[in-house]
């Protein structure tokens, strides 16, 4: 092989490499059971969030608020179930605290899908309106708005960050 065909065969070598892997034919390799696992998990919790989608559409109708954002806080807050509590007693899928649920759902019942989303929608809006920043909206929402206006630079970054990691799994849907 002279010199010219040597350095054609590296340089596909290396092109191989770069945009196909390895210069070798592999069979994919299976994901492990734990992979299997956590996948279909996570198929599970985004199935289960988007259950509640119709109820997420008209809120986000009634309230302005984009359908993706109430998705991500939905899924962050109860993964998808109705009846979540925490430990510091939010209630329902958007995990709302017993006083905020009587603000925003006065008379009704905290756990019924319905009354849920549109108040927890609700005050996502009025945050929006007061802060106009999602950084702080997730952060006030979940922590408080005292917590929040205590010290505004110190955002609840776990929170927000997990928020935010969710928002591009329900970007497309409208």
């Amino acid at each position: 092989m002279d010199s010219r065909s040597r350095d054609k065969v590296g340089a596909l070598f290396l092109l191989a490499l770069l945009f196909g892997g390895s210069s070798r034919a592999t069979a994919p390799q299976p994901k492990s059971k734990k992979q299997s696992a956590r996948q279909t998990q996570e198929e599970a919790r985004q199935a289960r969030v988007l259950s509640w989608l119709p109820l997420v559409q008209a809120a986000s109708k009634r309230y302005g608020v984009p359908v993706p954002i109430i998705l991500a806080v939905l899924d962050v807050e109860s993964h998808g179930y109705p009846r979540a509590l925490s430990y510091a007693g939010a209630m329902g899928l958007m995990q709302l605290m017993p006083a905020t649920a009587k603000t925003y759902i006065p008379g009704a019942n905290p756990y019924a899908p319905e009354q849920n989303i549109n108040g927890g929608v609700h005050l996502l809006a009025d945050l929006w309106k007061k802060y106009g920043d999602w950084f702080a909206v997730f952060t006030a929402y979940n922590a408080g708005e005292g917590r929040l206006e205590k010290n505004p630079k110190n955002y609840r970054m776990i929170y927000v960050n997990e928020v935010m990691q969710r928002w591009p799994l329900y970007a497309l849907v409208k």
